[in-house]
């Protein structure tokens, strides 16, 4: 398998941005975008419900602003 190499988070791609998509599955799964669009971090679960997933990915974006605020 090969790896694609990952996009770090830099200060442009501020704010972050959280969506929650419907999979085919009946189930939801939550993206965070950057300000370009981009997915910068998708759930690796998937989740019963909307609001589930909306609190499943707070440590997540908490991180990534950080990160992204700390990166020149």
């Amino acid at each position: 398998m090969v790896k694609t190499p990952r996009r770090g988070v830099h200060q442009s791609d501020l704010p972050l941005r959280l969506r929650v998509i419907l999979t085919g599955n009946g189930c939801f799964q939550y993206l965070i975008l950057r300000n370009d669009g981009t997915v910068a971090k998708m759930s690796p679960a998937s989740f019963d419900t909307a609001d589930k997933a909306r609190v499943a990915r707070l440590p997540v974006l908490q991180r990534r602003s950080i990160v992204a605020k700390l990166t020149p």
